[in-house]
């Protein structure tokens, strides 16, 4: 059989015939993707539709249950305060008494206060765990000081309920033109004093029994931080020292204080009497 000259007629015919059959078959294609895709679209945000449908009503559903359930006595639904019942105060018996739980170094304390529209008061710890911890309140019941008997770490929390760690990571001597630091001189020193028995002796001074600046020696001084600043605590050594100190009761003319086996009371001014 003969074939077809690319320079006849013939040729060109069969030549634009399979175009033509090329371009419908693109066409077809085409139009059937286009097709496709639309009614795609379409069943894709059928479903999305149906589904967030069923989810929103899963939603609203939980929302009824949970609100069913609420129980505004119930302490599963309060989250940093747990609520227990008063048995008597004679402040305000219309108060509750309330728990807060702060976590100091490896142990979780409770601490119990009591609040009202303007402040809250303090009222102690619930376990002080053995004795490991003792505790002492500010006069205004808005502060509380939590001290470790065993690793001297003394917390202070506020009314708003920030804590504070009071005692010195270090002591910076200036004649010795050094830092000494608490963990190295408590291990190197038995049963030394670093920061101990802390008392207050009014809202803003807390004084505590320390062997500073002494290494080596068993007196002991009295101490006192400024707390009226939490952004800038300071500490002072004072003049009044003795082998052996215990802080006692605070009075109104100031705190008692036992130095060698002697009853003083230490003023507001810090003279001893």
């Amino acid at each position: 059989m003969r074939r077809s000259s690319i320079f006849s007629r013939e040729y060109e015919k069969k030549i634009r015939k399979k175009r033509f059959i090329i371009l419908i078959l693109i066409l077809t294609f085409l139009i059937i993707g286009v097709f496709y895709i639309v009614n795609f679209s379409k069943i894709n945000n059928y479903l999305r539709d149906k589904y967030y449908s069923l989810i929103s009503k899963e939603i609203s559903n939980t929302n009824e249950i949970e609100v069913d359930k609420y129980d505004e006595n119930d302490t599963n639904n309060i989250n940093e305060e747990t609520r227990i019942p008063l048995e008597e105060n004679i402040d305000n018996n219309e108060l509750d008494r309330l728990i807060y739980n702060v976590i100091l170094g490896d142990n979780e304390l409770k601490i119990s206060y009591m609040k009202d529209e303007n402040n809250i008061k303090f009222l102690g710890l619930i376990d002080t765990l053995d004795s490991k911890y003792s505790f002492d309140i500010s006069p205004n019941k808005q502060k509380i000081l939590i001290e470790n008997n065993i690793t001297q770490d003394v917390y202070m929390v506020d009314s708003i309920l920030n804590t504070f760690k009071l005692d010195p990571e270090f002591f910076y001597s200036n004649s010795a033109k050094n830092r000494f630091y608490k963990n190295d001189i408590r291990n190197t020193y038995e049963n030394y004093a670093w920061y101990k028995s802390a008392k207050f002796l009014d809202d803003n001074t807390v004084v505590y029994v320390s062997n500073l600046p002494w290494f080596g020696r068993n007196e002991q001084y009295v101490w006192r931080t400024d707390v009226s600043d939490t952004q800038d605590i300071k500490h002072f050594m004072t003049s009044i020292a003795g082998e052996n100190i215990e802080f006692g009761e605070l009075t109104e003319h100031g705190i008692k204080v036992n130095i060698n086996n002697e009853m003083k009371l230490l003023t507001f001014s810090f003279v001893l009497n």
